[in-house]
């Protein structure tokens, strides 16, 4: 388990490092970054008034990394972190135990997958936050781990607010209250 993981975080190191190379042309820049400054250098007020329209994430994540005082390209990393490890445990969580052969690869897909590096080459950590954290709720409630859903599909909602789609399939997916206690028998 400990190898898988450490695998899965360093396809999502290498994510990072491809995904983060150009921050100045992404959306980023245009998007998040003025907020950001605004709110290095002219505080709260000038931080709301430019702040993006996926504020959950700016304000929970964004803000705070930003006052580390990091330059932009850095600030940007510190902001996927979040996504990226939410993103290497779903790839430990998704590996097929039984195919040991292709084990490797579907870590690699998940944990550096081109979607994701995508989303980061255009400027936005935010996205690979919510998608996966909205699917690590999904396989949580498949699972039957209804508080741990509950708190991915959370995050993932506050990370983009589009991620409120993926509520309908957790749901669908936990057993009713009744069967709770008799079907974990």
């Amino acid at each position: 388990m400990r190898i898988r993981l450490l695998f899965a975080f360093g396809c999502a190191a290498v994510l990072l490092a491809a995904g983060s190379r150009n921050i100045f042309w992404g959306d980023y820049f245009v998007e998040a970054w003025p907020s950001y400054f605004h709110l290095r250098t002219d505080g709260v007020d000038a931080f709301l008034r430019l702040m993006p329209a996926y504020s959950g994430f700016v304000t929970l994540i964004g803000a705070p990394s930003t006052l580390l005082g990091f330059s932009m390209d850095w600030t940007f990393r510190l902001q996927a972190l979040p996504g990226l490890l939410v993103l290497s445990g779903l790839a430990v969580a998704l590996h097929a135990p039984r195919e040991r052969a292709h084990r490797l690869l579907a870590i690699a897909l998940v944990a550096a997958s081109p979607v994701a590096y995508l989303a980061l080459d255009a400027g936005h950590p935010e996205d690979v936050l919510a998608a996966a954290a909205a699917t690590a709720g999904v396989l949580a409630a498949v699972r039957t781990r209804a508080t741990l859903a509950a708190v991915l599909l959370t995050i993932a909602v506050l990370a983009m607010q589009t991620a409120v789609l993926a509520l309908l399939p957790a749901a669908l997916a936990l057993p009713s209250p009744s069967c709770a206690s008799s079907c974990s028998r």
